[in-house]
């Protein structure tokens, strides 16, 4: 097959009022988490598989929390269900873009990561100033190891956000 230059589909793994919350009013870098691998960012990977463990795993976690929140003050949250979000990404608008990359799990990741996983941590010198997009392995949590055939890339920027394109939203039941 002959390269085309054409564009990259990613994924989002989440839960269903996430997803249509995305799909409605876009991403909003500042709902991101803190202390990620990659600092604060949005966060996609090109294997849908994982994004559809990830779903999963975020919805079981968040319906625990439901159930108990519920029983004790009448919680309104429900999680609802597991849903990915495929994104496509021109890869001219990615190239343009201020981007850092990771092979493989290397010293500099580990560091890199270590890093970004403080508090308020911004990916270079200059205060608040962070690389648009980084692509990596994911950090194996408590140890410096990356979980095998696994990988993300976080968007940190307006820029980067705008270049995300809905595709398609895939919801299931409790899993997908």
């Amino acid at each position: 097959m002959p390269w085309t230059n054409g564009p990259l589909t990613v994924y989002h793994g989440t839960v269903g009022p996430f997803a249509d919350d995305i799909v409605r009013n876009g991403i909003n870098l500042a709902r991101c988490l803190d202390k990620t691998d990659f600092g604060r960012g949005f966060y996609t990977t090109r294997i849908r598989q994982q994004a559809v463990e990830h779903a999963n795993q975020r919805y079981a976690d968040l319906q625990d929390e439901f159930l108990r929140a519920q029983q004790a003050f009448n919680a309104t949250f429900d999680p609802e269900c597991a849903a990915v979000i495929e994104f496509v990404v021109r890869r001219d608008g990615l190239a343009a873009l201020d981007t850092l990359a990771f092979v493989q799990s290397t010293p500099d990741w580990i560091e890199f990561v270590r890093h970004c996983r403080l508090p308020s941590r911004n990916h270079k010198i200059a205060p608040g100033s962070y690389y648009d997009v980084v692509y990596g392995p994911l950090l194996v949590v408590g140890s410096d190891l990356a979980i095998p055939d696994a990988e993300q890339m976080s968007v940190h920027s307006a820029s980067a956000v705008g270049l995300l394109r809905v595709a398609h939203v895939t919801k299931g039941g409790p899993t997908l």
